[in-house]
């Protein structure tokens, strides 16, 4: 199966759930036994159940105990199934489907489709005289099933055939014949729902005489190479459709190759065989070719291992046609040194010489050479006469290959096995930094050339090993000696420079123009550079396929790639996006490491790519060298924010959001993990980057919240705020993470931009300072307390901080700026503070004496009125705030800047909202349109002019403008009477992407 999945115990009561093999009626090795609360989810690991497998699931309701022992297991009534891929990453199942058996049923039909036809070979057949047409033949399925390890057993096989024949998969020739392992007919119901959504039949050329056969290929593969209009091209194929026919994908079906052709006996007799192309035969490593008397035969007669070819090639012959004769030359190590295979026409010749070929390139000198990025440095015909030189060379497990500091006398390639390279830490010890697989190679620093230095010193320094490596098991390398490969580059100078410029200073100019690594220094590119491994592309090859588990990140070196999604209905791939050179893709593997690929991967030319898999991410970072998980992601967490359109950020300027994306951390969760609980305290905001989060209050799932969603907003406005749900991943889960204390560091010096974020999210629990500190509802309460004959109380708090502010920026020690300090602190004592002025404000006697006192000596300073304005904000708060809050015009605040608890109101006008979607829009825009209207309202109010701080007063107070006021007033009351609120339709929401919870924290 593979992977985690979920499952939510959605039947009431508390629940058991045992799945057991039942080849050897236990569930300790390759099972599970998972006890699961009511309405609990559960992660369980099936990463140990094999695909294919008998398996047998067990249900118990009300706590019932489940007998595990073997016995029990084997006469206890359970559901049985083959066990299907799990293609998510994270499926999420239910209790409820496992007690109807549907879902298995789909997913185990789903799944041995894609695993069983493939080996269906359907063809006319003659029997006793009668032609049956378009059948196959059930034992040769069986014999493929057991083969290809589709099934362990016959028994299997033909279990899987009888499933499929009571899904009406299959088609019986003969009525009331079972499928067994006979020679019995059935056709393949080619209407059937998944079989026409996975694939169909197409025509194939790999037949003696006339007739034709037919094989199933999926969508997903090139079948468009196996159509009958493909037989000219194949039998002399252009460069386009070798490179189709060599790519990734299609050689993956290849790989499961068989067919009749003729084998040359050790007599020099023709003898007819069928062949096959095995994944694994008995003890062999990697595939093997085999031979078969029959298509039923399990025996084989012989077997080639793919992994001794060195030369695959079609002979020619006397008339100058092809002969449709492949010979295979077998490296010295075989006790055989060649086997000759005669096809029946061009394209058959060629369809097999494309497999074989490849699978020879594999680990032929010139193979892995071609395979590594000295093909980007070596001309086709150079690659050839390069492999000469090499010398195979082996070593045991454990055997150091080079150690740091020693002379590099040989440049190796990595021919098969895999090897550590080991880097010294802040103690002198080795320590793992990457391991290496096959093409990759050491040694590189013999091609380094320094254009500045002589060629005689060039010639007397020796380079050295920068780290340490060794074998990790057993390995196979290809190395060429100082002699031949000085030799070889004085013969071609050119190769010497490309070779500089691919391994150094070509790495280098990549690295430079990589986003996320403009602003490193030489050294930290130098350090990750050395755990960087490249891989080549052939045009058209894939890199990886949606659903592949994920390991690497990649930066592109040269050459080009799509990136692509293949869509279901429209049965085709579609192109998601282009990149180039310097452009990288797939960080998601290094924070979750074996997350499923969300898309294909292709080469559109040759190309080469710099590959960092999560090892050396790690290690890396532990080194301290740079901090990956910061300027690796910080750009995809800037588009994390925009997409997920949080509207209490709409309030930042964009230039800001940058210094808001660094104070944002990347954490990442296993399944199953609980973030907060409902009734605790907190301290964080979060934004789901990747995975899902399950919302659960009072113990019931209430929603979902997947990419982009987001939540525990109130906690970075509000002190000691209790959470009013309980969060638990479902997978493993990237979240963006904004801290409290970090959220006001950003907005210390924004707290106009900090008020509107806090209007935004409370709403009418906002306190006292958020509406003084905003500038639309400042001018709105001070309209208000002027209604109430208390406008001198937020007055003097608007002098008082623009006092502060000015004051707190310049220095007051200066003569200029004190005196001018004192003229201003003198001029609001005057007009505020002395008994009997125009606006006296009511504070305590004792805070009046202290500041008369630094008045009359001129000692005034930024803070001279802190005292009183704390005490005028605490008493506005007390007797006027929550009156302000009842008031129509406080309404039309929170409307005009779209204030958060919109979200609320959609909630509960969410029966108005059902019906058509030309409904909605017009609710919607409705209130959008009415929104407009308030701001435009709002706007062609006067605000205070406070520019006078240290000048003269200027009076505010002038008949002409409370009348205009007034006017404005009564304007904005008629629009609200007329504005689709009122007429009983639902507020529309702000653009967010937020849970529909109200109010949830």
């Amino acid at each position: 199966m593979g992977g985690q999945i979920s499952v939510e115990n959605d039947l009431g009561t508390p629940l058991c759930i045992l799945l057991a093999s039942v080849k050897n009626c236990s569930y300790q090795q390759d099972g599970f036994y998972e006890k699961i609360s009511t309405g609990k989810i559960q992660m369980i690991d099936v990463g140990g159940i094999r695909v294919n497998e008998k398996y047998k699931l067990l249900l118990k309701r009300n706590d019932e105990k489940l007998q595990v022992d073997p016995e029990a297991l084997r006469e206890a009534e359970g559901y049985t199934f083959f066990a299907f891929r799990n293609e998510s990453f994270g499926l999420k199942l239910k209790a409820s489907w496992f007690v109807d058996d549907k879902f298995l049923k789909k997913k185990e039909e789903n799944s041995l489709i894609g695993f069983i036809l493939p080996g269906v070979r359907v063809e006319d057949r003659e029997f006793y005289g009668q032609v049956y047409e378009e059948t196959f033949i059930a034992n040769e399925l069986v014999t493929y099933l057991v083969l290809n390890g589709v099934a362990s057993s016959i028994e299997d096989a033909v279990s899987m055939g009888q499933l499929l024949l009571s899904r009406d998969v299959f088609e019986r020739v003969v009525e009331y014949q079972d499928f067994e392992n006979l020679h019995r007919f059935f056709r393949l119901n080619q209407d059937h729902r998944t079989v026409k959504a996975l694939g169909r039949l197409e025509q194939t050329v790999d037949t003696w005489g006339q007739s034709l056969a037919l094989r199933f290929h999926s969508h997903k593969s090139i079948s468009s190479l196996q159509t009958p209009g493909m037989e000219k091209k194949l039998a002399s194929p252009s460069r386009s459709t070798q490179s189709k026919l060599l790519s990734s994908r299609h050689i993956d079906v290849m790989r499961h190759l068989d067919g009749w052709l003729e084998k040359k006996g050790n007599f020099g007799f023709w003898a007819m065989r069928y062949l096959r192309v095995l994944p694994r035969y008995k003890d062999e490593d990697g595939e093997t070719i085999c031979w078969f008397e029959n298509t039923v035969s399990l025996k084989a007669k012989g077997s080639i291992p793919t992994r001794l070819l060195q030369k695959v090639e079609v002979l020619p012959s006397r008339n100058k046609k092809r002969s449709n004769i492949i010979q295979i030359t077998m490296l010295p190590e075989h006790n055989i040194k060649r086997y000759w295979l005669r096809a029946p026409n061009d394209a058959v010749c060629f369809r097999w010489l494309a497999a074989l070929q490849t699978l020879a390139r594999q680990l032929s000198p010139v193979g892995v050479v071609s395979k590594s990025a000295l093909a980007f440095a070596l001309e086709e015909e150079l690659i050839g006469e390069f492999a000469t030189l090499l010398r195979l060379r082996r070593f045991k497990k454990g055997d150091w290959i080079c150690r740091k500091g020693s002379i590099i006398r040989e440049f190796l390639i990595l021919r098969q096995g895999r090897t550590g390279m080991y880097i010294e830490d802040h103690k002198s010890k080795n320590k793992l930094y990457d391991q290496l697989i096959p093409v990759c190679f050491f040694g590189e620093r013999v091609f380094y050339k320094d254009s500045e230095m002589s060629p005689r010193k060039a010639a007397s320094l020796q380079p050295v090993w920068t780290t340490s490596i060794r074998a990790e098991e057993d390995c196979e390398m290809l190395a060429i000696s100082k002699k031949k490969r000085e030799a070889f580059l004085k013969k071609y100078p050119k190769v010497a420079i490309g070779l500089h410029n691919l391994f150094f200073s070509g790495i280098d100019d990549c690295l430079k123009l990589v986003p996320f690594l403009k602003d490193t220094s030489p050294s930290q590119r130098a350090k990750l550079k050395q755990g960087l491994q490249l891989t080549a592309l052939k045009k058209d090859q894939e890199l990886f396929s949606e659903g592949d588990p994920g390991h690497e990140f990649y930066i592109v070196y040269k050459g080009s790639l799509e990136i692509t999604r293949y869509d279901r209905k429209r049965q085709k791939e579609v192109v998601l996006k282009k990149v180039g050179k310097s452009d990288s893709f797939g960080e998601i593997a290094l924070m979750l490491p074996g997350a499923c690929r969300t898309a294909n991967v292709r080469a559109v030319g040759d190309s080469l790519l710099l590959v960092m898999n999560e090892q050396v991410f790690r290690n890396y970072a532990s080194l301290g060298q740079l901090d990956l998980n910061d300027v690796l992601m910080r750009p995809h967490i800037m588009n994390t924010l925009q997409q997920s359109r949080v509207p209490f950020f709409e309030a930042i300027p964009e230039e800001d959001m940058q210094d808001l994306v660094k104070l944002c951390k990347i954490e990442s969760y296993k399944a199953n993990t609980t973030l907060f609980e409902e009734g605790s305290y907190g301290e964080k905001f979060y934004i789901v980057w990747h995975g899902e989060v399950n919302v659960h209050v009072a113990g019931k799932l209430i929603q979902s919240l997947g990419s982009g969603k987001y939540f525990g907003e109130i906690a970075l406005v509000l002190e000691q705020t209790p959470r009013t749900a309980t969060c638990i991943t479902t997978s493993q889960t990237i979240l963006l993470v904004l801290e409290k204390q970090d959220f006001q560091q950003f907005f210390h010096d924004k707290r106009e931009a900090l008020s509107e974020v806090e209007l935004r999210l409370l709403g009418n629990k906002c306190k006292m300072h958020t509406i003084l500190h905003h500038p639309l509802g400042l001018d709105i309460f001070t309209r208000f307390l002027r209604s109430q004959h208390a406008e001198e109380n937020v007055n003097f708090w608007t002098e008082v901080r623009k006092y502060r502010k000015w004051a707190e920026e310049v220095d007051l020690l200066a003569p200029v700026h004190h005196e001018k300090c004192q003229s201003s602190a003198q001029r609001i004592w005057k007009e505020y503070v002395t008994i009997g002025s125009n606006q006296e404000i009511n504070i305590a006697a004792s805070v009046r004496q202290a500041i008369e006192k630094e008045i009359v000596t001129e000692t005034a300073h930024e803070n001279t009125f802190a005292e009183a304005e704390k005490e005028i904000v605490t008493m506005i708060s007390r007797d006027k705030l929550s009156t302000f809050r009842m008031t129509e015009d406080f309404q039309t605040l929170l409307e005009t800047i779209g204030n958060y608890s919109d979200v609320a109101q959609l909630a509960k006008h969410k029966i108005s909202m059902r019906g058509s979607p030309v409904l909605k829009r017009r609710v919607l825009t409705a209130r959008a349109t009415a929104r407009k209207d308030k701001m435009a309202t709002w706007k062609t109010v006067p605000r205070l002019d406070l520019s006078h701080v240290c000048d003269d007063e200027v009076d505010i107070k002038t008949k002409d403008l409370e009348e205009k006021d007034e006017r404005l007033l009564t304007q904005s009351q008629k629009q609200r009477a007329l504005s689709p609120t009122n007429t009983g339709l639902a507020d529309s929401p702000p653009a967010s992407t937020h849970s529909e919870v109200p109010g949830f924290t």
